[in-house]
């Protein structure tokens, strides 16, 4: 029940930031690091500017290997089309690294 609150919460607090400012979309792949196990997944986010060409932001991992959804926060660096950040997952509580393609 605390992830679904946390999720929620997460999700509120994105939406509203992103009817404030404007928002980026992104998409990519996200590893996992720490506790001695890694996984990669395939993520989806929403990027909200904070200054420059950085940016923070959060979404959803579909982790391949453990066949697990994470939630997470992070900052991220933007260049050209490329996204790429590091953060917390709050479902696995590991540190992830992201990189992908956002608009």
């Amino acid at each position: 029940m605390k992830r679904i609150l946390a999720a929620a919460s997460l999700a509120a607090a994105l939406g509203a930031s992103a009817a404030q400012a404007e928002t980026n979309y992104m998409i990519g792949a996200t590893f996992s690091l720490g506790g001695g196990v890694s996984d990669m997944g395939v993520s989806a986010r929403i990027l909200t500017p904070l200054s420059g060409d950085i940016s923070f932001g959060g979404g959803a991992t579909y982790y391949v290997q453990s066949g697990t959804i994470g939630y997470d926060a992070m900052v991220a660096y933007l260049t050209g089309n490329i996204a790429a950040g590091a953060g917390y997952d709050f479902a696995t509580g590991m540190p992830v690294f992201s990189l992908g393609y956002y608009q």
